[in-house]
């Protein structure tokens, strides 16, 4: 049993509150309160009743013009974010110390959670009350928050702690702390990546052996997050892969997708892969942006008619899935320089000689053309002087455009057009490589043979016609 002068003021031991006293009492073991009763004999162990009282904060949180609400939110970049706190007793009694209380928060990067709002101090009395005796208002420095770019990814919390939370333990009990339950908004991920490659054009033909793809540009890796709510996670790994089809083999993975596979199972190349260029990018992909990366390639001894493919993955590739996304395969095909060169002429098609039928009126021309991988310019079939088709004109140069090779692959440029006419059944060009008016020529091209007139020989002056002359007769 404690001992009475334990309570008398003068021991070492601090005074307590009845409430205190009393667990003090029903914590003993049965054996020592025997002939000692609650209220009788033991009631002198206090020296008045203490007030009773405990405190009660409640943090709450909303979203733009949102209604408050204690239960977790969601936000993105660019939402205004609100936090209430409030404090108060629900008694029976007053309060009859000095209560402290200051908002904690967590989560936020910019200097918010190094700056909690200044201790606040709540004299006593604060009367028993369903209403709170202190509000920390919305929209203050300490409660107003614009989630940013940084925020992605973490938990944004704020709780209301105060000091001393009830009547019933020591003043000077450190564990005498209230908190609010916390108030939190989640600022998850949202975006999806798109990989890509640049620096050739699908479908292109390339001579085999002819070294550097692209000259020294290489191969672009495009991995973009333009469009997405929030930058990425960090740590994405990339990939630029070159896989090899033999002619007339297509793989059934060239449109691209998701997949748990790394690229080169997931292409499924009969024909080798090998991995050009690899890494992490660490800090992510921020939102709105792309990001390039460059690989070297070359064009070895392959048989004609070989797809040569190139392709960009990235893992994780997504705010919802952490898989490889695959780009669709971007492809040159192996195959040999044009050998079509018309010289010392035009290129005519498309009408037939005057007088013949029927009349030729849909004729086009059309040849293909090849990119050097070591020059990176373009080669294709051309004529030394005019090409006129009855219709288009596709990967033919008239003025012999692409002799030395060009820079551009469209037939409309002005170095590859310069005397091409197309009718194209339209009377204006629109766009195409020349055109002729449809009634300026007629159905047909006039006779081609009228064009070159012969003057006819006289006869041999010995009269044979023989082809041999008599040079004795002539003067």
């Amino acid at each position: 049993m404690l001992s009475p002068t334990a309570y008398n003021g003068t021991d070492p031991l601090p005074w307590v509150h009845t409430p205190t006293a009393k667990t003090y009492y029903d914590a003993l073991p049965a054996s020592e309160k025997v002939g000692y009763n609650w209220g009788t004999n033991v009631s002198w162990f206090c020296y008045d009743t203490s007030k009773d009282w405990n405190l009660v904060g409640v943090s709450q949180i909303r979203k733009n013009a949102a209604a408050y609400g204690t239960s977790a939110i969601s936000a993105a970049p660019g939402d205004v974010i609100n936090w209430r706190h409030t404090l108060r007793n629900p008694g029976p009694d007053p309060t009859d110390t000095t209560v402290t209380s200051r908002v904690y928060k967590s989560g936020f990067l910019n200097g918010w959670n190094a700056t909690n709002n200044p201790v606040v101090s709540h004299p006593a009395p604060r009367a028993a009350s369903a209403s709170p005796f202190y509000t920390l208002q919305p929209n203050s420095t300490y409660t107003v928050y614009t989630v940013t770019q940084a925020a992605v990814g973490n938990n944004l919390c704020q709780s209301l702690n105060w000091y001393p939370d009830n009547s019933n333990l020591s003043f000077s009990d450190p564990a005498n702390f209230g908190v609010s339950s916390v108030a939190c908004s989640s600022v998850p991920y949202n975006y999806t990546l798109t990989p890509s490659i640049s620096g050739i054009t699908n479908g292109d033909s390339v001579e085999s052996s002819s070294g550097n793809i692209n000259g020294l540009n290489g191969i672009i890796g495009n991995v973009s997050n333009i469009g997405s709510v929030t930058k990425s996670h960090p740590n994405i790994q990339w990939q630029i892969t070159e896989t090899r089809y033999a002619s007339g083999v297509t793989s059934p993975s060239a449109a691209g997708g998701i997949s748990a596979s790394i690229p080169c199972t997931y292409y499924s190349s009969n024909n080798g892969c090998t991995v050009l260029a690899s890494g992490t990018q660490a800090s992510g992909y921020s939102n709105s942006t792309a990001q390039n990366y460059a690989a070297n390639a070359t064009v070895g001894d392959l048989p004609v008619g070989t797809k040569i493919c190139f392709s960009m993955s990235i893992r994780r590739n997504s705010s919802s899935n952490a898989d490889w996304r695959h780009s669709q395969l971007y492809c040159l095909v192996v195959g040999k320089r044009p050998k079509v060169n018309v010289l010392g002429g035009d290129l005519i098609v498309g009408r037939t000689i005057a007088g013949n039928v029927p009349s030729v009126t849909n004729s086009k021309v059309t040849t293909s053309v090849t990119r050097s991988a070591t020059t990176n310019l373009y080669y294709g079939s051309w004529s030394e002087y005019g090409i006129i088709s009855s219709g288009i004109v596709t990967g033919m140069a008239s003025g012999s455009g692409f002799v030395g090779g060009s820079a551009s692959t469209n037939v409309k440029a002005a170095n590859l057009k310069l005397l091409t006419f197309s009718n194209n059944n339209s009377s204006v060009c629109g766009g195409n490589p020349g055109c002729y008016l449809s009634g300026s020529l007629g159905l047909s091209s006039p006779n081609i043979a009228s064009r070159f007139p012969v003057n006819a020989s006289t006869k041999e002056a010995d009269g044979n016609n023989d082809g041999v002359a008599d040079i004795t007769t002539m003067a």
